[in-house]
């Protein structure tokens, strides 16, 4: 053998004439991608086509949807559209070579380009199964964002086949076909009607926070129940109710769980899948969830209560204690309102504040109301009043003038009774006289008594 080395130019000297000319290179199709002009060619000649450019959401698998997204991402990149800038015969890029704006990028008022359509509404197909054969049509994504953010494209995988389904045990007898594998936990919306448990978790967190409640690991196989509050992924949620579906075809019954949580989202998985994101993902990074145990949850369980029947809030009714004439001159003058939170922790600092006429105040009364809606109750309690509300002038310790709004010259026995209709839910079965005050049966003029309510 010998020892002596060839240079480069010695070796290709010594091949045969013609071995690496062009035509003699086989590419394989799979890693074929055509040039960016090939590609907007073939945008200019759709456009020539259609009249109109193609839309990066046209049907999976069509040449019209693979062109748009690459129109798409073209637009993004700078470099990409100078170069193209001058196969942009259609003004389908927003700037040219120079940095100015071009024309409005909508084709479909442009008469240059509809007179040039010679056939508007023809369409090419381009099924995914052909795209390997046209030369590896799937590689004219302009970037990996592009390919994964087509879902309809990487869904091909769930197209129908002759393979047999892999959840679809054929083979194993007593297997009940129709049995539904577990869903994933279902996607959150807005909770329209969350006023209603805004009050639930501030009472919860403020027991959590006072030692009444407890947090504890969610138990594998643990039960789910009415009422139950958790933590999942971080995030306190409330079960609001179990029900069963209502069509399922044979095999174990399917239960839907309304799930409340306190950023006033809700979602409905199913009860297991539930359970299973409170046991945790440990192949996703999810941990575990935690049970709240309340011992008031329990004994109401035990009782047949549930959320819905806890106290949500209550009404309270207050009388200023300050000696001055402009207040002593207020007859059966009284604040009526509503809190989610315990009376104390409402009045902390009253004394200080202009809803409370800056002075000191003594609680006259208070009621807890259940199953309500905490401001759509003060509303229509505010209003039922409205007729009576005081109708005065304080100045504050800056100077300043202000007109308190929920105090009312109303007899106390009269918001005695509209509170307990509102309880009763029978308010409107009665009306406010507006001159003395006093509360009123609807069509007669005789005053309530305490039995009526």
């Amino acid at each position: 053998m010998s020892s002596e080395r060839l240079t480069l130019d010695e070796l290709l000297q010594d091949l045969p004439e013609g071995l690496l000319e062009e035509e003699n290179i086989q590419k394989s199709p799979r890693s074929k991608r055509t040039s960016g002009n090939e590609f907007f060619d073939r945008i200019n000649e759709f456009v020539d086509t259609h009249g109109r450019e193609p839309e990066p959401s046209a049907a999976p698998g069509t040449e019209e949807r693979i062109l748009g997204l690459n129109l798409k991402g073209v637009r993004r990149d700078p470099d990409l559209v100078s170069q193209l800038h001058d196969a942009d015969r259609h003004y389908l890029l927003p700037v040219d070579e120079t940095g100015n704006t071009k024309p409005d990028n909508n084709t479909s008022h442009r008469p240059d380009v509809l007179e040039s359509s010679p056939s508007i509404g023809a369409e090419l197909k381009c099924e995914i199964d052909d795209i390997d054969d046209k030369g590896g049509q799937i590689d004219e994504f302009s970037s990996l964002d592009e390919v994964l953010a087509d879902e309809d494209l990487l869904g091909f995988l769930n197209m129908p086949s002759e393979a047999d389904d892999v959840f679809e045990m054929k083979h194993i007898d007593g297997y009940q076909q129709s049995r539904k594998n577990p869903d994933e936990i279902a996607d959150r919306e807005l909770c329209h009607d969350f006023d209603f448990f805004a009050p639930l978790f501030h009472r919860m967190r403020g027991r959590i926070a006072e030692g009444i409640a407890s947090i504890e690991p969610f138990q594998q196989r643990g039960q789910i129940e009415v009422g139950d509050y958790f933590f999942l992924r971080g995030q306190m949620c409330l079960v609001d109710s179990i029900t069963a579906e209502e069509e399922r075809e044979s095999g174990p019954t399917a239960y839907r769980v309304r799930v409340i949580f306190d950023n006033g989202t809700e979602m409905t998985p199913y009860k297991h899948s539930l359970g299973r994101a409170l046991t945790g993902y440990k192949s996703r990074g999810y941990e575990p969830g935690q049970r709240i145990v309340d011992p008031d949850i329990v004994a109401d369980r035990f009782n047949g209560l549930t959320h819905r029947d806890q106290s949500q809030g209550i009404i309270y009714v207050l009388r200023s204690k300050r000696t001055d004439k402009l207040i002593r001159e207020q007859r059966d003058l009284y604040k009526v309102g509503l809190t989610a939170r315990s009376l104390e922790d409402r009045l902390q600092g009253a004394e200080g504040q202009k809803t409370y006429l800056e002075g000191p105040i003594e609680v006259v009364a208070e009621w807890e109301i259940y199953g309500a809606n905490l401001q759509r109750v003060e509303r229509l309690l505010h209003a039922f009043l409205a007729p009576r509300r005081s109708d005065f002038t304080l100045v504050d310790v800056n100077g300043r003038t202000y007109h308190p709004r929920e105090w009312f010259n109303v007899p106390f026995l009269t918001i005695k009774r509209v509170a307990e209709a509102i309880i009763n839910d029978t308010l409107m079965n009665y009306r406010l006289n507006p001159m003395n005050g006093e509360l009123v049966a609807k069509g007669t003029s005789q005053s309530v008594d305490d039995g009526e309510i």
